[in-house]
C-alpha cells in the first residue's frame, strides 16, 4: 500500500476499531458487552428454534434504551462506565461487537443480519497531504 493510502486508511478505518478495542477493555465498556451478550442470547434461542435472525443494531438500541441498568450495574460491581468522545456506547461500536460476539460464540453465528464492512477502504472520501516545506 503506497504512504499516501497508507495515511488515509490509518485516519478513517482503524480510529473506530482501535477505540472500539480500548472502550471494550475498560470495565465499563466491559460491562456494557456483557449486557450485549445476555440480550444477544434470547435472540439466539429464537435464531435456534424458528431460524429467526435479529440485527446486532436492534441489540445495541436495546442495551442503550436499559442503559441505567447497566450503569447502575457496573457502579455496584466497581467498574463505573465512563464516556468515550462524550459518549457511553458510541453507535460506530455495534458492527465490532457484532464481531466481537460471532469470535467468542461461534454457535451464533448466521443470527445476525447485514453485516456492516469495517476494514475496508471508504469511497468518495480522500485526504489531501500537504508538505510544509519551511518545515526542513
Amino acid at each position: 500500500m503506497p504512504p499516501t493510502d497508507q495515511v488515509q486508511y490509518d485516519m478513517f478505518i482503524p480510529a473506530h476499531e482501535q477505540a472500539f478495542n480500548a472502550w471494550k477493555d475498560t470495565p465499563g465498556g466491559g460491562m456494557v458487552l456483557r449486557a450485549c451478550y445476555r440480550k444477544a442470547a434470547r435472540y439466539a434461542r429464537r435464531y435456534k428454534k424458528y431460524g429467526k435472525r435479529v440485527s446486532i443494531r436492534l441489540i445495541w438500541e436495546l442495551v442503550r434504551d436499559h442503559l441505567d441498568q447497566v450503569k447502575a450495574e457496573a457502579k455496584a460491581a466497581g467498574r463505573p462506565l465512563k464516556k468515550t468522545n462524550g459518549y457511553a456506547m458510541n453507535d460506530h461500536f455495534h458492527a465490532y461487537a457484532r464481531r466481537h460476539i460471532e469470535e467468542r460464540r461461534p454457535d451464533w453465528k448466521g443470527m445476525f443480519t447485514e453485516k456492516r464492512s469495517v476494514g475496508k477502504k471508504r469511497g468518495g472520501k480522500r485526504v489531501i497531504i500537504i508538505e510544509d516545506k519551511k518545515a526542513s
